[in-house]
């Protein structure tokens, strides 16, 4: 992430298997990653919980990805 900042380059953090976990747990991490990324100026400040399994967040990871085109 710090090559990344250094190198002006946007980039947004993806956590994936969030079915794995409990609601509390994935509540705890999103926090932490959270606040990990305000020190990160190329991080987008939101991040995206997926489960493919489950289907969550993926429609949203999709309409990010084909708004980069």
């Amino acid at each position: 992430m710090k090559l990344l900042d250094r190198s002006a380059v946007p980039f947004q953090v993806v956590l994936t298997k969030t079915d794995k976990i409990s609601s509390q747990a994935l509540t705890q991490v999103i926090a932490q990653v959270e606040e990990a990324l305000q020190k990160h100026p190329a991080a987008y400040p939101e991040l995206v919980a997926t489960s493919s399994d489950k289907g969550h967040g993926i429609a949203t990871l999709r309409a990010i990805i084909a708004g980069l085109s």
